[in-house]
This record gives C-alpha cells, structure tokens and sequence, in this order.
C-alpha cells in the first residue's frame, strides 16, 4: 500500500482512545443509547490500513484478559467458510479461467449475506464485544453495509464495532474512500 509504512500521529491519538472506551461499563452495556442499537465504525484511511491492523490486533491481546472480545477479519472467513465447503480451490481456478465477474455470480448463493452473518454468529454466541476487521480485503464479495444490515436481527445487545478503511459520515460508507455504497445510517462513529 502506497504510504502505508509511516505511522500516522493523528490516527494514533485517536486509535489510542479506543481502548478505555470500549472497555468501559457503559459502552459494554450499550448506556445512553437509548433504542438505538450498539453498532460502531472507526473510519480510517485506507493506507493506513497496516497501521489500525496491527493496532488491533494488539489492543485485542491486551484486552482480552479482561474481557471476552470476538475479533472476526471478514477476509479470513470468507477463506474458512469455501474451506469448509469444499469450494475454495475451485473458486480459486475459476477466478484465474474465468475472472472476477464470474467468481463473484458463483459466489452469491453460498456467501449471502444472512447466511453468512448467521454463521459467523453461531460460531461466536457469547461475547462482550464483537470487532470486525478486513471489510477492504473482502471487498466485492462481502460488503459492510450488509453485514451490518444482517447482523442487527441477531447480536443482541452485544456491541459491534467496524474498523472501516474509508469514511463514514453517518449516513453513508466510502470505502477506500472512493466507493460509494447503500445508505447506511445505524451505527455511530466510535470516536466523534
């Protein structure tokens, strides 16, 4: 990634934040939001990506001491969920034969959206946070807006928090700040 190797000083003061605000009793327990659900982003810019993974990552590690934190890379359950179906390979073949535009029609049935979500969230029934991280790496085939859509019905009134690579503006995501997706209006932004 083009300039993704400096560090950047500002997206480090705000990334620093996080931790005390996420572990805190009232963000756990979704206080002061009244009906609205506990669905956060921290956009971010997209090359600096390498700089919120390994932050994440970190504050995971340091964290989970104290408290049950699901980190889900939609990335890497995309891979897990054609691995377990027996597809990935073929998917793989297919993508070098017959391009991208046929791997992402093959792919619509068995990555739906709900069905997707609703395995990710078997698989991670008790949490107290939930963090989701590769929404750029996923990109086409799974995008934010529909995972935040699906998951809404099923997490409760666990905490979800979206490290985004784009903006978001509370009514829209940008990703890579280039592409425009649905409207997408029901989360916060995590730092404000």
């Amino acid at each position: 990634m083009h300039g993704s190797g400096k560090m950047n000083n500002e997206l480090q003061r705000e990334l620093d934040k996080i931790p005390s605000i996420i572990s805190s009793p009232k963000f756990l327990e979704n206080r002061g939001l009244g009906n609205d659900i506990g669905f956060y982003i921290f956009d971010y810019p997209p090359e600096h990506e390498l700089q919120v993974r390994y932050f994440v990552s970190n504050m995971v590690k340091v964290l989970s001491s104290k408290m049950n934190i699901e980190h889900i890379n939609l990335f890497e359950k995309i891979i897990e969920y054609l691995e377990s179906r027996n597809i990935k390979e073929a998917t793989f073949d297919m993508q070098k034969s017959e391009g991208n535009k046929s791997v992402l029609k093959a792919l619509e049935a068995p990555l739906n959206p709900k069905k997707f979500v609703s395995n990710i969230i078997d698989e991670n029934q008790s949490c107290d946070l939930m963090i989701f991280t590769g929404i750029g790496s996923a990109w086409p085939v799974i995008r934010a807006h529909n995972i935040l859509n699906n998951l809404q019905p099923i997490v409760g009134d666990t905490p979800v928090i979206m490290f985004y690579p784009g903006k978001y503006d509370t009514k829209s995501l940008r990703l890579f700040n280039k592409m425009e997706s649905e409207g997408y209006y029901r989360a916060f932004k995590l730092i404000v």
